[in-house]
């Protein structure tokens, strides 16, 4: 049986283009907890057109965690 988060692979480095928060809120601390799609932990950085994601975790997650499966 094939779950479908096997194929989900989430990646160190990952942009958002479609980031919306206030022009002086160039550090984005709202993924400290989890946030992308596999609850690893992230930063974020506002640039032009977007923002721009690291995450924190590792070895990253690979699938979403025990509680949001749920």
């Amino acid at each position: 049986m094939i779950d479908e988060y096997d194929n989900i692979v989430s990646s160190r480095v990952f942009m958002s283009t479609g980031w919306d928060s206030p022009w002086w809120k160039l550090l984005i601390l709202d993924g400290i907890r989890g946030g992308d799609e596999n609850c690893n932990r992230t930063i974020g950085v506002r640039i032009p057109g977007g923002a721009l994601f690291i995450c924190l975790n590792l070895p990253l997650r690979q699938r979403p965690c025990v509680e949001c499966l749920e």
